[in-house]
């Protein structure tokens, strides 16, 4: 699995955002995993919807298009939820939370690095 940091402009947001490539890693995602941590994310490539059967706490969902801008905030969305955005190429999921403590807004522009 890829490793990456997230910026909006010079500012970090996360120093560890995880990028799933294989199948399984895709597949399973945080299933059964503890919750994400303040300063990580989980970012799948080329995915416009996203579920959260199976889950037991609650994330925040960040859609971004293909240059990574944000198109659609979800916070806080439930176990046993769906989110979906037609306008999206990737979907970030962060901790419950992160949405409003990094101040995130339609129309930003974030960059991995």
């Amino acid at each position: 699995m890829q490793l990456k940091s997230l910026y909006l402009g010079e500012r970090a947001l996360l120093n560890r955002v995880f990028l799933p490539r294989s199948f399984w890693q895709r597949a399973r995602g945080l299933l059964g995993k503890p919750p994400l941590l303040e300063d990580e994310g989980f970012l799948f490539n080329d995915c416009r919807a996203i579920h959260m059967f199976g889950m037991r706490y609650a994330l925040d969902i960040v859609f971004v298009d293909g240059e990574l801008k944000i198109c659609k905030l979800v916070p806080d969305l439930a176990p046993w939820q769906m989110a979906y955005c037609a306008d999206a190429e990737h979907t970030l999921e962060l901790a419950s939370g992160s949405v409003g403590r990094l101040e995130l807004a339609l129309g930003q522009q974030l960059e991995l690095r």
